[in-house]
């Protein structure tokens, strides 16, 4: 491990001037810290954002919730009225990792985290194009595991965050803040799937503030499911976050998400528009499933392994959502 200066700024401000290129912010640092002892990065400095009161706490709005970046995912479940009326939000944060990461591991966190794939995250320092090298080891070699089946090319890491794919099914808001000001994004907008170095628009010099979630309409239901390879603890072979207002058993306003097949939450908005008016029935999530997985392309490496199984599962995830929203409150 190369040595690195630990500084601990009280502003937003303090903490953006010092996170040039060879700096890392750090919070609950379940992430990065694996990375470090890997020899994945090397930074020059960490930049401890929990003496930040601004990053902190939940507050509960008019329109909706402010969620701090460093919120810890524990604190968030616990919080009151969290099930009742953000239940999206709540069955996500219940499958992430396990308690001692939850514990730890922050919201902005695991919005912000690195890719999962072993080729990436190996000690012995792979040079695949995260790393600044010329492969996408997968295609090459081991492709029946966590790759992309949607958007991928020339990397096919996925994005590995579960609140990822909630809260882009909730419509949520993201601040921004860095030297040269405040922004505010869309969820949609924050991710970078055609750069291969980096997963998330964060320039050098920002960090992400909060998260504001829209509170959801009267009538809104709900419904987050993924399948792991280890039901106690593990990130997403693939997952389906939908969200609707539902009159009676009929379907509007939807929003699907499906996590853990791309380079970021990869939103389907055709099966949006199918969905809308609908009155949910099993002809109707079969033909969900189908479509959610018309365009996927899974991939093959040169030795003829391939992740296919995955359009099947995530068809499947599709299919049990819908369904679901049945008797989902």
């Amino acid at each position: 491990m190369n040595p690195f200066d630990f500084q601990s700024p009280s502003t937003v401000g303090e903490a953006a001037a010092l996170l040039t290129q060879q700096a890392r912010p750090i919070a609950g640092g379940t992430d990065l810290l694996a990375e470090i002892k890997n020899g994945v990065v090397a930074p020059d400095l960490l930049v401890n954002l929990l003496n930040i009161a601004e990053l902190q706490g939940i507050t509960e709005l008019a329109d909706g919730l402010r969620i701090g970046a460093t919120t810890r995912i524990e604190d968030l479940l616990e919080w009151p009225g969290l099930w009742q009326n953000y239940s999206l939000l709540a069955q996500s944060c219940q499958v992430l990792a396990w308690s001692e990461i939850r514990a730890m591991g922050t919201v902005g966190g695991n919005l912000c985290q690195r890719p999962r794939c072993w080729y990436y995250r190996h000690p012995l320092g792979t040079r695949c194009l995260k790393r600044g090298g010329d492969h996408c080891y997968p295609t090459q070699g081991r492709a029946n595991g966590p790759f992309a089946i949607f958007g991928g090319g020339p990397c096919y890491a996925v994005h590995p965050s579960d609140l990822a794919v909630a809260l882009a099914a909730m419509d949520a808001t993201l601040t921004i803040e860095g030297v040269s000001g405040r922004r505010a994004i869309r969820l949609d907008d924050f991710f970078s799937p055609h750069d291969v170095a980096r997963e998330n628009t964060l320039q050098a010099g920002e960090l992400l503030v909060g998260v504001d979630v829209p509170r959801p309409q009267f009538g809104a239901r709900a419904v987050y499911l993924k399948s792991k390879q280890r039901a106690s603890h593990d990130f997403a072979r693939a997952s389906v976050a939908l969200a609707a207002r539902a009159d009676d058993n009929r379907l509007h306003d939807a929003r699907l998400v499906l996590g853990g097949v791309a380079a970021m939450p990869w939103r389907q908005t055709e099966v949006e528009q199918m969905l809308n008016g609908q009155t949910v029935s099993a002809e109707l999530a079969a033909q969900a499933a189908t479509l959610a997985v018309r365009d996927a392309r899974p991939l093959v490496s040169t030795r003829g392994t391939s992740n296919t199984a995955k359009v099947a599962l995530t068809a499947a995830l599709v299919r049990r959502a819908v369904l679901r929203m049945a008797d989902s409150k």
